[in-house]
């Protein structure tokens, strides 16, 4: 995302010391905590995090603080995460995690693995118009996919196949994303470890997602102002982070 905090210095030596030190620890403990939820969009924690960090300038003698408002579309995962496989439940963020991009899901569904060794892509397609792997999430590694994109973009379109979704292996620890998350794709996306049983016969899944649309955020910019104005230092970060993935996590 393009939210930033945006503070200008003009040209004048800066020296830390250990008072400041340990502010910028609190500063740093207390963005982290639960109460801005991740610092994502879907509990608002980002704009809990840039009111605090608007007072916080305004605290250290910082005169010139604006804030810049912009809107942003994006998915969010604030409610159920829940997965199991076989009926063993997983865990979020370790046993798994979503694609940015992904709508939610709820019921259980057949597993289907593609043949990497003996591929075949139109035996895929055979294989899942068959009533024994109706809306079956297809499991396969993310690499190999990779290279034979065509065949996985067919894999999660609506009316490409008739599967209900694809579970990636990828390697641990699992991540999670939001590059892509000002849009919501036809089915859900699901990355799953290597060591993802390839023996599971059936998923089940209660996963909730939420589109944000013109969501509205701002940025913080503060100026101090220095005694040689010709020339100005620019440092920016962002404030904003992941968020929720799920209600606990």
């Amino acid at each position: 995302m393009k939210k930033l905090l945006i503070l200008l210095l003009a040209l004048g030596a800066v020296q830390l010391n250990a008072q400041d030190l340990e502010l910028y620890k609190q500063v740093v403990k207390e963005l982290s905590s639960d109460k801005f939820q991740g610092r994502g969009y879907a509990k608002d924690g980002a704009n809990k995090a840039g009111k605090y960090l608007q007072k916080e300038f305004e605290k250290a003698g910082v005169k010139d603080v604006t804030v810049q408002p912009f809107t942003i579309d994006i998915n969010t995962f604030p409610g159920k995460m829940e997965l199991s496989v076989d009926g063993q439940i997983l865990t979020p963020g370790v046993d798994f995690t979503m694609r940015e991009y992904s709508p939610g899901i709820r019921g259980t569904f057949p597993l289907y693995y593609v043949d990497t060794l003996n591929y075949n892509s139109e035996k895929i397609f055979q294989d899942l118009a068959k009533p024994e792997n109706k809306d079956a999430f297809v499991v396969c590694d993310f690499m190999f996919s990779y290279k034979h994109r065509a065949d996985f973009a067919r894999l999660q379109k609506k009316d490409g196949a008739p599967n209900a979704g694809i579970l990636f292996t990828w390697d641990e620890p699992m991540k999670f994303y939001k590059a892509y998350g000002e849009k919501v794709v036809d089915k859900p996306i699901i990355w799953v470890p290597h060591r993802f049983p390839r023996d599971a016969k059936s998923l089940s899944a209660d996963i909730e997602n939420k589109f944000l649309k013109d969501f509205e955020l701002f940025n913080v910019i503060a100026k101090i102002e220095g005694r040689d104005h010709s020339q100005c230092y620019v440092f920016t970060a962002h404030y904003d982070h992941l968020g929720n993935l799920g209600k606990d996590v």
